[in-house]
């Protein structure tokens, strides 16, 4: 990509509050796997957010995302009671030892770039925000959680995310919004509602 390409992005980016690593374009994987995955991954992250944020304050408002196929890789926000939105990034602290993440420098560029600590030595890398402006807040999660189940968990399509939801478990496998999944030959397709 050219800097003058480069720098515009940054420009929208920096315009519309989203953190460098939503907004930048990337080839990651060689293809438009990442532009398409990305809006179709937020948009189902972002609608059972809101479903749950809707509920009154409780234990019971937070959603997880696994990427399948991999063990402690996963995402997960929670609104908290003091009206804050916290969401982690599995760093494997809470399973076996050996499974934990080693925060290399790419590792540390993908979850700071998208608002995370990057110490995992007494828990999952956070981010916490307030919910001043809740529905803002859900989209900059959605957004954020999207890119760190591509960037760092290898998430390609939504047959690659599950999802648990607190006291829903029918949200677990609704498609709440179109996106890409896995088509019969190996490719990708557009799901259309």
């Amino acid at each position: 990509m050219g800097w003058q390409r480069w720098w515009r992005w940054l420009l929208v980016a920096g315009a519309a509050g989203l953190p460098p690593a939503v907004a930048a374009p990337s080839n990651v994987d060689g293809s438009d796997v990442r532009a398409r995955f990305l809006p179709a991954a937020a948009c189902e992250i972002r609608e059972r957010l809101r479903i749950v944020g809707a509920r009154p304050n409780g234990p019971h408002r937070f959603v997880i995302v696994e990427a399948r196929r991999i063990g402690q890789a996963y995402v997960q926000c929670l609104f908290v009671k003091d009206g804050g939105l916290l969401c982690e990034v599995s760093s494997g602290f809470y399973g076996r030892p050996k499974d934990r993440m080693e925060v290399t420098p790419s590792v540390a560029a993908i979850l700071s770039g998208a608002g995370f600590s990057t110490d995992g030595s007494h828990g999952n890398f956070q981010r916490m925000r307030p919910t001043d402006d809740v529905p803002a807040r859900i989209e900059e999660a959605a957004q954020v959680l999207a890119v760190v189940l591509h960037d760092l968990y290898g998430a390609r399509t939504l047959d690659d995310l599950k999802y648990q939801v607190a006291d829903a478990p029918r949200l677990a496998n609704a498609r709440l919004c179109g996106g890409i999944s896995r088509a019969p030959s190996g490719g990708v397709e557009i799901a259309r509602r």
